[in-house]
């Protein structure tokens, strides 16, 4: 099953992946006219009570060669079924884009300044409990034929946690089970729902064995704290991603480069998200179509071949009875 969604999902991921990446980094938008702005960080995790006010704050540099002015707004923040990021959509859960004010809403900067803004988030007294989720957006504006237009955009995601009825609840709901693998490389998935009403957080790794000698061929290696916190498929052995509210989420744990183009191995896949944690076994065998056609038609040949012999070996029976 897994097989013949794996492009389709990891498609959507890369396409999302740049969006969901830790506090730590930065977003850039390089735009036409030398126009290149970051905010930092593109990531805030918020806890709030309601009826209360919590501050943040974020940095925004001119990295271009040209004065730009940039305004501030909020948009909802959710995901598609393919985990693509989506601005536009307003649920119950996207509420916070309406608590959210900030210290100037427009700035000009010069060719290497930068600016600190702050941003206020008023809980409302009947918030309800639970994940609220919401992007601080800068749009950059130019003169352009005498006019001010919009030229760019970059987005900060801002999660935050409502005191109150919260409620964290997750189950699996399907997960590579092994099997034959003809060409493509090797790979795991697990699919995880969110039947709560806050986000959390789905881990997964892999380990590949050579079947017959038990050497570890493909483990995942260790990531720093500063690395990037949403690994998506890469050569890491692992996926780490969040999946929200109302959601369900697909993580593939894929060795793209080096994977064997044919063998056997044991292939070991653990999935954890909030308490629960589980470690699969699984068989896989890897073998490409050219070699399972080679093979078909030896053995076509061999019976084909054997049939001669007898019938040839009948016949010269019957002539020396006769």
């Amino acid at each position: 099953m897994f097989r013949k969604v794996f492009t389709t999902i990891i498609v959507s991921i890369l396409a999302c992946s740049w969006v969901m990446s830790g506090a730590s980094f930065s977003a850039f938008a390089a735009e036409a006219g030398n126009t290149v702005i970051e905010m930092s960080p593109t990531r805030h995790e918020l806890d709030l009570a309601p009826g209360k006010s919590t501050v943040g704050v974020f940095k925004v540099k001119n990295h271009g060669q040209e004065e730009f002015t940039f305004k501030l707004l909020t948009t909802p923040f959710q995901v598609d079924d393919g985990y693509s990021p989506d601005y536009t959509t307003q649920t119950d859960y996207t509420k916070l884009q309406n608590w959210i004010t900030f210290s100037k809403d427009e700035v000009t900067l010069q060719p290497g300044e930068e600016v600190n803004i702050k941003f206020k988030v008023d809980c409302p007294e009947d918030a309800p409990g639970g994940g609220q989720y919401a992007a601080i957006a800068a749009e950059t504006r130019g003169k352009q034929d005498g006019t001010i237009k919009k030229t760019g955009r970059v987005v900060a995601l801002v999660y935050a946690k409502v005191d109150g009825d919260v409620r964290e609840g997750g189950e699996l709901v399907d997960y590579t089970k092994g099997g034959f693998l003809f060409g493509q490389p090797i790979a795991v998935a697990a699919t995880v729902r969110n039947t709560g009403n806050v986000d959390f957080r789905l881990k997964q790794t892999m380990t590949v064995r050579n079947f017959f000698s038990g050497r570890t061929v493909f483990s995942p290696v260790e990531i720093s704290d500063e690395g990037d916190s949403e690994i998506t498929v890469d050569t890491t052995g692992r996926f780490d991603g969040a999946v929200f509210p109302g959601t369900t989420r697909t993580g593939i744990v894929m060795w793209e480069y080096g994977s064997p183009k044919v063998g056997v191995f044991k292939v070991t896949q653990t999935v954890e998200f909030l308490d629960q944690n589980y470690t699969f076994d699984s068989v896989v065998v890897v073998c490409p179509w050219w070699l399972i056609i080679g093979a078909t038609v030896f053995i076509v040949l061999l019976i084909i071949w054997l049939v001669l012999v007898i019938i040839k070996r009948k016949r010269q029976k019957s002539t020396i009875v006769m």
